[in-house]
């Protein structure tokens, strides 16, 4: 060191040793609390990697169910198939029926169930009008008829039901007619 520089260091009190103690306590604090941060970030990551791969291996076990069910409703199709190209006809309706019961059963399974429509109310949420027809024997707004199934998965709708809906006649909807007057 030059001479200039030590001069410096020796005007300079040293630090009590209270000070000292002081600053390696919160030196040693400041490291444990580093440490703890460091390790509470591992530990997240680890378990936001864990949660993934938890929700990937249960959505795939959810498809592989639905996959395999629908597996077998195929091979029922086959057999319903070959059945008809045999001349047993007559058997065909019932075959297809219980190949469709089987589709509802497995979608129910997995918690698609379908939406109720004829005689209810035409909801918006759950219904997609797609005709209407005067009615004099139904209150407007009464679906009157399922074109098309609708399902739902718990409160989620998957697919609305397409159906007619019933509007009022002239007299329902407001107007007066001359016998009023």
């Amino acid at each position: 060191m030059s001479d200039a520089k030590k001069e410096d260091t020796k005007d300079e009190p040293a630090p009590p040793a209270e000070e000292v103690a002081r600053l390696r306590e919160k030196a040693a604090e400041r490291d444990e609390l580093y440490d703890r941060y460091v390790r509470a970030a591992a530990d997240y990551q680890n378990l936001r990697k864990r949660m993934e791969k938890d929700v990937t291996a249960r959505s795939e076990d959810l498809l592989l169910g639905l996959v395999q069910g629908l597996i077998v409703v195929l091979d029922h199709l086959d057999l319903a198939l070959r059945t008809a190209s045999k001349g047993a006809r007559e058997n065909l309706h019932d075959g297809v029926q219980l190949i469709r019961t089987e589709i509802e059963a497995l979608l129910a399974k997995h918690g698609i169930q379908p939406i109720p429509a004829e005689g209810k109310t035409f909801d918006p949420k759950v219904h997609e009008a797609v005709t209407q027809e005067t009615r004099a024997d139904a209150k407007p707004g009464t679906v009157l008829e399922e074109l098309r199934k609708g399902y739902r998965w718990g409160e989620r709708v998957v697919r609305p039901a397409q159906v007619k809906i019933a509007s009022g006649d002239k007299k329902q909807e407001g107007q007066k007619t001359d016998a009023d007057l």
